[in-house]
């Protein structure tokens, strides 16, 4: 360095206090030693340098007074100087408003008079703060050392702590410095976990290494004593080597090991900023805002990580103070006036009441149109999981949101309509038995009300009512998270796995129903084979109900995994139309009994038309319901729409069955009045003697076998003649 000299300091005085560099010290202990002659002169030439503003001048003389105990001589000196080059106003200014403080002359060279004098007037507090920040956030190491020896050898005793806290920087200065020695090895192996953690951080924090040279150092450290913790925060540093705050904290929560060891090995200005970051919300964008409390949380966390490894600073605790006064002056006219990342924390931290009003008042905002109150919907909803349902709800409905966003509620809509349809047929069927009940002229008139036919029939209808709520709300469902973006995935399968129980109820009923008509008749026509198909019956209730079991089982078994619970969604489907086909080969097994059954009845009631009649129509359309169900596997991307025909289907078969029962019951009536008999006595007559006439005369028949024809038209005009005379009987398998 060159020789110095007052005219020399002069010049380097104005930008000696910007920085430390290697030359400082040697300034300031240069003017520390001179006498009041030599100070006068360094005064003059800052004075008489015309390169300076007023505005510099004052400030050097600043900092010359906040670093030296000066003589009284030269500081009359130097308001004379400020005198002569301004005005009186600047010299008031002078004398009173210096801002460099001893803690600002401590931050730029705590090895000078000054900062010494500072930093023995602080509590102890204070010090085991202040030789934190000295301690880690101030290179080079050898002024860290020259401090520590200037102060341990000064007039002030210091307490216990701070004389610790002195000893734990001194020990730590080798992790700070270009080479790691075989001594500082060999000390290193032989400290606590919390001592190797800080000297773990400073190695991540040295200045001095790169990458590889970071690894490197970590690698012998490793050599001299390997534990699990150890590696687990060496690798922390390393995998956030290069990262900066907004990295950091889009990969690791704040409150992560990864992202402690990343803060502490920061200088001080990046701290200041990452606590801003995180104090604003910024720090959890991806996964869901903060609320104040847990920002607030968060900060304290970091505090006190960094007190228990001696690297805690005014720098941290003032910043989570500032953070703190900062959502105590929030309020509600805060956050409307400008909507973001702050305002999501406030909303968050709100009660429901507050979080309504604050919703209500963005749906009708006037600034906003539908398109832009649906995205800041869906931007607090992604991020605010906690809101309320309620509030949720009336996001929904909000009427800019109805207006711009409509698919999911058009389904909605579509099984509320089929619903309401059921609800109507269910209430007439009501009305009806009741109907029945008073023209019944049994004794036991309940037994006209809880018929199986009755019972089943209401099943059917209340299947459809619950299986239409039921997938209305997995639309509405699908609205709340289309609006919010709040994950309620597993809500909605719940839905839609009562959906399918009712489904499969409804299958159930109507093949109850079916059962209970033709029992009688499956006797006649599968005379030997009954029994197969009674168990067919009987076990068809365990296939049907299969798809709900399984759902029921993927939900539960993949609850927190939605990609695990889509790749099993085909064989969902194919599990739903293995059932479908059950229920499609029962039908055409019915419908062929009834079939062959009708074709060999001696007549034909008035009853058992309705029943050919509305039997096909129902069998079709469980036919065209079972090809559906079978299909839906094949068809994954049109699932709505064949959803909504299979409920369009479903709700046809019910209704045809109440439209049945109707009939029969007039049906009935017909057969059991005098018309009815006559009509069914000459019936019988005429179809006897077709069927003699149509009896092939051989070349040799007999009069026997003429006396046997006769005798045969003759019974069945004296059995038409008495079904005429006698009561009516329902006939086997029609259900009343």
């Amino acid at each position: 360095m060159t020789q110095l000299t007052a005219s020399f300091f002069a010049l380097q005085a104005p930008t000696m206090f910007n920085s430390y560099t290697q030359n400082t010290d040697a300034l300031v202990w240069w003017f520390a030693r001179q006498n009041t002659t030599i100070q006068t002169q360094v005064v003059q030439g800052i004075c008489s340098d015309k390169r300076l503003g007023t505005k510099s001048v004052i400030e050097t003389f600043w900092a010359l007074n906040s670093t030296f105990t000066l003589p009284p001589f030269v500081q009359t000196q130097m308001l004379r100087c400020v005198t002569s080059i301004t005005t009186p106003q600047h010299v008031t200014t002078y004398l009173t408003q210096n801002t460099i403080s001893g803690g600002i002359i401590f931050g730029w060279d705590s090895f000078t008079p000054k900062a010494y004098l500072w930093f023995n007037s602080q509590t102890e507090t204070n010090q085991l703060l202040a030789l934190n920040w000295l301690c880690f956030y101030k290179p080079p190491p050898s002024l860290v050392h020259n401090t520590l020896i200037y102060y341990q050898h000064g007039y002030q005793v210091y307490n216990t702590s701070v004389l610790q806290n002195m000893q734990h920087c001194e020990n730590m200065l080798p992790f700070m410095g270009t080479l790691l020695s075989n001594e500082t090895v060999s000390w290193f192996a032989n400290q606590t976990y919390s001592i190797q953690r800080t000297a773990i951080i400073r190695v991540c924090a040295n200045l001095n290494y790169n990458y590889g040279q970071t690894a490197n150092a970590f690698r012998l450290l490793l050599n001299a004593k390997n534990t699990t913790q150890l590696h687990k925060d060496m690798g922390a540093c390393l995998t956030t080597y290069t990262f900066d705050y907004a990295a950091q904290y889009y990969y690791y929560r704040p409150s992560d090991n990864e992202s402690l060891i990343w803060f502490a090995s920061q200088n001080i200005t990046t701290q200041k900023r990452a606590m801003n970051y995180i104090c604003l919300g910024k720090a959890s964008l991806q996964t869901r805002i903060s609320t104040i409390s847990e920002i607030m949380e968060t900060l304290s966390t970091i505090s006190n990580f960094l007190a228990q490894l001696n690297l805690i600073t005014f720098t941290v605790i003032n910043q989570v103070e500032i953070c703190q006064e900062f959502y105590e002056a929030y309020n509600f006219t805060t956050a409307r006036k400008q909507l973001n990342t702050v305002s999501q924390v406030w909303l968050a931290s709100q009660n429901e009441s507050v979080q309504m009003d604050f919703m209500n008042g963005i749906c009708y905002d006037e600034r906003f149109n539908s398109s832009t109150v649906f995205a800041y919907f869906q931007w607090f909803g992604r991020l605010i999981p906690t809101i309320p349902v309620s509030v949720q709800y009336s996001m929904v409905y909000c009427p800019r949101i109805r207006e711009f966003s409509t698919t999911f509620f058009s389904y909605m809509y579509t099984f509320i309509g089929m619903g309401v349809f059921s609800a109507i047929c269910l209430i007439f069927l009501v009305c009806w038995i009741g109907y029945e009940w008073h023209d019944s002229i049994r004794e036991n008139k309940r037994t006209r009300i809880l018929t199986p036919f009755n019972i089943l029939l209401a099943m059917c209808l209340i299947s459809n009512i619950l299986h239409d709520c039921s997938y209305a709300m997995v639309w509405f469902l699908s609205e709340v998270m289309n609006v919010t973006l709040i994950l309620r995935d597993f809500e909605k399968q719940i839905w839609y796995l009562l959906s399918e129980v009712f489904l499969a109820t409804w299958a159930l009923s109507y093949l109850g129903f079916c059962w209970v008509r033709s029992e009688s008749i499956l006797k006649r026509i599968w005379t030997t084979n009954f029994d197969k198909v009674k168990w067919a019956f009987a076990l068809s209730p365990f296939l049907l109900l299969g798809p709900s079991l399984y759902q029921l089982t993927v939900l539960f078994a993949f609850r927190n995994n939605v990609a695990g619970r889509l790749k099993l969604n085909t064989l969902n489907y194919s599990i739903q139309a293995l059932a479908s086909s059950v229920l499609l080969l029962m039908d055409v097994l019915l419908l062929l009994t009834f079939t062959r059954y009708v074709s060999t009845l001696y007549e034909v009631s008035s009853q058992f038309l309705v029943i050919s009649r509305y039997g096909i129509g129902f069998s079709t359309l469980c036919f065209f319901y079972s090809a559906l169900s079978i299909a839906k596997p094949f068809v994954q991307s049109q699932t709505i729409y064949v959803k909504i025909s299979l409920s369009l289907l479903m709700h046809l078969v019910s209704a045809l069955l109440l439209l049945m029962k109707v009939s029969l019951f007039y049906a009935n009536k017909h057969d059991t009045s005098v018309g009815g008999m006559e009509k069914r006595a000459s019936n019988q007559i005429r179809r006897a003697k077709a069927e003699v006439e149509s009896v092939e005369s051989g070349k040799n028949a007999t009069i026997g076998s003429g006396l046997r024809k006769q005798s045969r038209l003759n019974s069945i005009a004296s059995n038409g003649l008495r079904a005429f005379t006698l009561p009516s009987t329902s006939f086997a398998g029609v259900p009343e």
